[in-house]
């Protein structure tokens, strides 16, 4: 129990230092087997006050970068400029592909922040990217790769507008660019797609 009391502690720790820090009231934390399944959850009740429950692997290794960026997932919730609907977000079974797009484009935000900032990330850029292009089969790797740095380098985002890339990752704008394409590349990707 002294584990998920120190947990808490950073946890706690990390918050007071965000602008969120008024609005959450307590923390709780259920520990797991795996990062992968790490994730936040806002839980409100009928006072309205706001508590979170993070969950997180039972490793400590990157736990500090682990629970920052999490804790920005609710940053970006919360904060008015960030414009977050839940009312728009894919349907996580009848819109798999757009809502698993949609995931990895706000982790990209979340984690390249997290490096900016210095933090050691489970995340890293190299992970981020890998996973990123792992799920873009449908484009060729250099256009997945080249959307992906675009992704990383862009300071600051809004739900919505993740929202519309989730959407139309393969005709994004500033694809315009990567016409350098080869066929052979084309047909590689088309081919993996089968």
């Amino acid at each position: 129990m002294d584990l998920i009391k120190s947990k808490v502690s950073v946890a706690r720790n990390i918050l007071d230092s965000l602008p969120i820090s008024t609005a959450i009231r307590d923390i709780y934390i259920e520990e797991l087997n795996s990062p992968w399944n790490e994730k936040i959850i806002r839980l409100t009740n009928r006072k309205g006050c706001t508590d979170v429950k993070l969950y997180l692997w039972k490793n400590d290794i990157f736990l500090y970068g682990r629970i920052y960026r999490l804790l920005l997932y609710v940053c970006d919730a919360l904060d008015q400029n960030f414009n977050y609907d839940t009312k728009i977000i894919p349907h996580g079974t009848l819109e798999s592909k757009i809502r698993e797009t949609y995931n990895h484009i706000w982790g990209i935000y979340v984690d390249s922040r997290i490096d900016r900032m210095g933090i050691e990330n489970f995340f890293d850029k190299t992970m981020r990217r890998n996973l990123f292009i792992d799920t873009q089969r449908n484009l060729p790797w250099t256009t997945a790769d080249m959307l992906f740095e675009k992704l990383w380098n862009k300071e600051t985002y809004n739900h919505p507008e993740i929202i519309d890339y989730a959407n139309s990752i393969d005709r994004l704008s500033w694809l315009n660019n990567t016409s350098e394409l080869t066929a052979f590349e084309i047909e590689i990707s088309r081919s993996l797609m089968d």
